[in-house]
């Protein structure tokens, strides 16, 4: 990767595990990892964190081997163990991104059905009627969507068929995937102010909309230019609420350090002896909206300050889609 593009990588990093349109965010889907199926059996009964990736909050299940017929590769779960049961698990969201569940729904001696829930929403009813039992058909793909209103959020399934004991509906090749997010404004908001004789500015040009390029202008900059820093805090800098933060120690007297630097260096290219323009495109990844991205430019300065170091004012870029 870019030296260029290293700092989006580390927004993305940082921003929430799976959070790329089409990846599942479920662990175990297809709960093929699960405590062994004893000799002898078609089943075994689970409860509490036996199945990897989930939780089993009320009553237990049971995980079905290939007797059971699966929908996808060789186990399947059965909500109702012995007693009625409940599954969930949690994962990583972007608050008011639009996810997709997908799973798989079996029966077998009748109509079955379950309810899935996520960030407070509630599914409609899904429901299949299977064959005689022990026979098991599946409904592939029983579809919902739902918006994430916190940094995760927690699906859970349950059934309302209270009185069918042991033979309850069927689950397999559970998916969530993030498919769409809210519409954001891109904005570029200057703020703070630069230092040296004439003060080096930092100015907008391009707003950052992803799946396009943003830019900024640096303007006042001595011949000796120094780089552009990206950071992705303008509170925080190690963990701890100190920016902006006078620079007067260091020998930058009259200057600030704007933003984290968790990037430096990035390349420019000269307009005119003593401006520069940074260029950066944007990658078109949902996962970004509503980010801030925070920069600053830093200049040679010969006679200056003490470190011959001037910055600029820092520019917020709120990466948005329209």
């Amino acid at each position: 990767m870019s030296r260029r593009n290293a700092y989006l990588a580390a927004v993305a990093n940082a921003l929430l595990a799976g959070a790329v349109t089409g990846q599942n965010l479920i662990v175990n889907g297809g709960f093929e990892q699960a405590p062994a199926i004893p000799t002898g059996q078609t089943g075994v009964t689970v409860t509490g964190t036996e199945v990897p990736g989930w939780v089993i909050p009320v009553g237990n299940c049971d995980i079905n081997g290939p007797t059971w017929n699966p929908s996808q590769g060789v186990r399947s779960l059965d909500l109702h163990g012995i007693v009625l049961g409940t599954i969930e698990q949690s994962f990583a969201t972007v608050v008011g991104v639009t996810y997709e569940l997908k799973f798989d729904l079996g029966a077998t001696g009748g109509t079955r059905n379950v309810h899935a829930t996520a960030a407070g929403q509630v599914s409609p009813v899904f429901s299949h009627a299977g064959p005689g039992f022990p026979t098991v058909s599946y409904a592939l793909d029983q579809t919902w969507s739902f918006v994430a209103a916190a940094a995760t959020t927690t699906l859970y399934f349950y059934s309302p068929n209270t009185s069918l004991g042991a033979n309850g509906p069927h689950l397999d090749n559970v998916r969530v995937t993030l498919i769409s997010g809210p519409a954001v404004t891109a904005s570029s908001t200057v703020y703070g102010t630069g230092c040296g004789v004439p003060a080096v500015t930092l100015a907008p040009l391009a707003q950052p909309l992803l799946g396009a390029t943003a830019s900024a202008l640096i303007n006042n900059a001595p011949t000796s230019f120094g780089g552009v820093a990206v950071g992705f805090s303008n509170t925080f800098l190690g963990g701890l609420p100190v920016l902006p933060l006078d620079l007067t120690t260091i020998g930058m007297a009259g200057c600030e350090l704007l933003h984290s630097n968790d990037v430096f260096g990035l390349p420019i290219a000269p307009v005119t002896a003593s401006s520069y323009q940074f260029d950066q495109p944007l990658p078109n990844q949902v996962a970004l909206l509503g980010s801030h991205v925070y920069v600053q430019a830093y200049c040679f300065a010969p006679g200056a300050n003490a470190l011959e170091i001037v910055a600029s004012n820092g520019v917020d870029w709120l990466l948005g889609n329209q």
